[in-house]
C-alpha cells in the first residue's frame, strides 16, 4: 500500500484555488478516511505570480505541464482550466502516462 496519494492540479484560477483550499483545509479528515495523506505534489499555472491558496508553497507551482501529466509520482491529475482544448489533450496525455 502507498504511504501517500499525490495530486497534480492543472490550473489555479477560481476553481483550482478552491480545490486546493478544500484539500488543504480537510487534510486530516481525508487522511482518516483514506488511511494515507493526500498531497498536492504539483500545480501547473501560467501565472507564477498568482496568489497561492493558504498552506501552499511556491515549490509546487510550475509552468511545465509535463511535471504533472508526465510525472510518475503523480497518482491523480485534476484538470480545472476548463474548455475543450488544451484541457482534453492534457488529460489524454495523463491517461497515456
Amino acid at each position: 500500500m502507498k504511504n501517500k496519494i499525490s495530486i497534480g492540479l492543472i490550473g489555479l484560477g477560481t476553481v483550482g484555488s478552491g480545490v486546493a483550499e478544500i484539500l488543504c483545509r480537510n487534510r486530516d479528515l481525508i487522511k482518516r478516511r483514506l488511511g494515507v495523506p493526500l498531497e498536492i505534489a504539483k500545480i501547473v499555472e501560467r501565472d507564477l505570480k498568482r496568489p497561492l491558496p493558504l498552506g501552499m508553497s511556491r515549490g509546487v507551482i510550475t509552468t511545465d505541464i509535463k511535471e504533472v501529466v508526465g510525472n510518475p509520482d503523480v497518482d491523480i491529475v485534476v484538470e480545472v482550466i476548463g474548455g475543450f482544448e488544451p484541457a482534453k489533450g492534457f488529460i489524454l496525455s495523463a491517461i497515456e502516462n
